[in-house]
């Protein structure tokens, strides 16, 4: 593989579907089934391998997402990350080939974006995430925040990236032992003042907000939406977001967002209900956390209250 030998007795390659759609809602339409031949080419050729038994596979999963993930990597050589991640290795991309910066409004006409905030860890990676939409896309920036000496108690190869992340301006790191709050808050706000944007609603997970709850009444004053951490909450929400990932809808330009997606494990309950679950998941999910509660502040109150904002 690395060319050092010539060798051409072995050439491996893999079979694969072009994307979700070659096999989706294949109850509806069993004439997809057509598709199962391009990443298996030994369809017909092989006692053990057919269009029904791929057909019955997909059948039975149909309310099994984590049986739906597994079928994909393995019958269809779809690109998850690894085992039981909710994003594949495109959608953790974030279209980012997309992203302009529509993070600045005029002393005349402010911007509007929501904000999601996911503070549940005083002395790891805490998050803030804007969304804000321009024609039918929604764009994030998401600033992240992390104590020096929680980085430098991890692994060196974790240390390396997260320096990087740093050097991208992705990553906030301070001197302090834990995530303070209010610098947090001032920092964000620091941004959102000298950019003309106006935070019409706060979507935060409940836990550890308090805080920065009283300074966003106290200097801004809009809508608070909490944003339950449960699958009654999220699962809908989280499935809608990952689709407009693939329709190029969502769009961020953050590798530190790109890792935390790339992590993402989700936990799916007896009602085929999804939720993310920091626990299981590979490593840090914080900023997809933030960006999420930003997501479901958005689709929660689309309908009526952001109505009243132009920008939404």
């Amino acid at each position: 593989l690395s060319g050092k030998i010539d060798d051409d007795s072995i050439f491996p390659f893999l079979y694969e579907i072009d994307s979700l759609d070659d096999v989706s809602d294949i109850k509806k339409h069993p004439e997809k089934a057509v598709n199962f031949q391009k990443a298996n080419p030994m369809i017909g050729y092989m006692d053990s391998l057919s269009v029904n038994s791929i057909m019955k596979d997909l059948l039975n999963a149909e309310s099994d997402i984590i049986a739906q993930q597994e079928i994909l990597a393995k019958t269809f050589n779809y690109p998850m990350l690894s085992y039981g991640t909710f994003f594949n290795n495109m959608q953790v991309l974030g279209n980012s080939d997309l992203y302009e910066d529509v993070f600045r409004g005029t002393e005349d006409r402010y911007k509007n974006v929501i904000l999601g905030v996911d503070l549940a860890s005083v002395n790891d990676i805490a998050s803030v995430a804007l969304l804000t939409k321009k024609n039918d896309i929604l764009y994030y920036k998401t600033f992240s925040f992390l104590p020096k000496e929680s980085m430098y108690k991890m692994p060196y190869d974790k240390q390396q990236f997260l320096e990087q992340q740093v050097d991208k301006g992705n990553l906030i790191v301070h001197d302090l032992p834990e995530n303070d709050i209010k610098l947090i808050f001032e920092h964000v706000a620091d941004y959102l003042d000298s950019n003309y944007l106006r935070p019409v609603v706060l979507a935060p997970d409940p836990w550890s907000i308090d805080t920065f709850e009283v300074l966003y009444n106290d200097r801004y004053g809009y809508k608070v939406h909490y944003i339950r951490q449960g699958a009654r909450t999220l699962s809908k929400p989280m499935q809608s977001y990952r689709s407009l990932i693939d329709a190029g809808k969502i769009v961020w330009d953050n590798t530190l967002v790109n890792w935390a997606h790339a992590n993402v494990v989700a936990d799916v309950d007896s009602n085929n209900g999804v939720k993310p679950n920091k626990r299981k998941s590979v490593d840090k999910i914080d900023p997809f956390a933030a960006q999420l509660d930003a997501y479901v502040g958005y689709y929660e109150l689309k309908e009526d209250y952001l109505k009243e904002w132009l920008d939404f």
